[in-house]
């Protein structure tokens, strides 16, 4: 406005106050240390539990889709269409739907079997051993100790890995053709969640 009109004042760049933040820059994840994660995630304890069924799935999920953990932790079994997730009022409260590749759907449909011998009081996809749905504190918690449990750290010129990291996951948004089997980091990540579900 100041180039229209010289009268208009510029305020300094401190006019709102100073701030030192800096957004960190995300972990990317190596297709070896997704499969190492979801390995690690599926010989989870204790001895009968749901944990090794859910996790590699969840984390899995995120990693193949690119949604939120807020986003996996409130979907619902009904939530899961045919042609892929519905993620109800996210992000400025809209709704979207969330297209999947063959192999998560076919690692979703396993998971789904297992996840319907469980008695619950709802039908949140991802549930705790309480049968309650799972509280994001937990997840959170998990992912460190997997993180630590297979030597996973930042380098020096990288973050340390966060469960938010692995949306950012270079090549989540590749789609295979059905000519070409999924390969790299998304591709390992799928065919991981599929193994460790079946």
């Amino acid at each position: 406005m100041r180039a229209e009109d010289i009268r208009h004042q510029v305020p300094p760049a401190d006019a709102f106050g100073q701030t030192n933040y800096q957004r960190r820059n995300p972990y990317i994840y190596t297709a070896g240390e997704i499969v190492s994660l979801l390995s690690a995630a599926a010989q989870l304890g204790p001895c009968g539990s749901f944990r090794p069924r859910m996790y590699p799935v969840l984390f899995g999920l995120i990693a193949a889709t690119g949604i939120r953990i807020s986003e996996a932790l409130a979907l619902k079994v009904s939530d899961i269409a045919e042609d892929g997730l519905v993620i109800r009022q996210s992000k400025f409260r809209k709704s979207r739907l969330v297209l999947l590749h063959s192999t998560t759907q076919e690692a979703l449909r396993a998971y789904l079997s297992a996840r319907a011998a469980l008695t619950t009081s709802d039908d949140a996809l991802f549930v705790s051993d309480s049968r309650k749905v799972l509280a994001i504190s937990a997840a959170e918690y998990t992912f460190r100790t997997l993180v630590r449990s297979i030597g996973l750290t930042g380098a020096p010129d990288r973050s340390n890995p966060h469960i938010h990291d692995l949306r950012h996951n270079a090549e989540r948004r590749v789609i295979p053709t059905r000519r070409k089997k999924a390969t790299g980091r998304r591709g390992s990540c799928l065919r991981e969640v599929e193994r460790r579900s079946a």
